[in-house]
């Protein structure tokens, strides 16, 4: 697989499975309102390992791993209950999910605080998969 195959599966799995909130994407300009309650997703690429597969030598493919970083954002002051809600469908979507070849561990969620007008969480979603470099 080639970095932009790793991202299009895990982007297009999040995008058919996640109707609760707007979804932004990194590098395009938001569209979110102030008082609307949103997730961004950032694709994480992260070290390589020579792989191999069956004992063998894989001709080449190497394991990428990364991670797939899903900040969760509600307006603050608006307690926990729904934002914590958000992140634990977010970490139930991605468990140990094979998604077109894409693995993924177990996510973990992270309080990252106030920012502006947002309280945010972020869900850590591990994976890995076989590349081609």
């Amino acid at each position: 697989m080639t970095l932009q195959e790793v991202y299009n599966a895990l982007d297009t799995y999040l995008n058919d499975s996640w109707a609760t909130t707007v979804i932004e994407h990194d590098n395009y300009e938001f569209k979110t309102e102030t008082t609307t309650p949103y997730i961004w997703p950032l694709f994480l690429p992260d070290t390589v390992e020579e792989g191999e597969i069956a004992g063998s030598n894989s001709g080449g493919a190497s394991i990428r791993y990364g991670f797939y970083l899903i900040n969760v954002y509600r307006p603050k002051n608006e307690g926990l209950s729904t934002i914590l809600g958000y992140a634990t469908t977010l970490e139930a979507l991605f468990y140990y999910k094979d998604i077109d070849s894409v693995f993924t561990e177990r996510p973990f969620t992270r309080r990252m605080g106030v920012e502006d007008n947002f309280y945010r969480l972020a869900v850590s979603v591990p994976w890995w998969a076989w590349v081609n470099e």
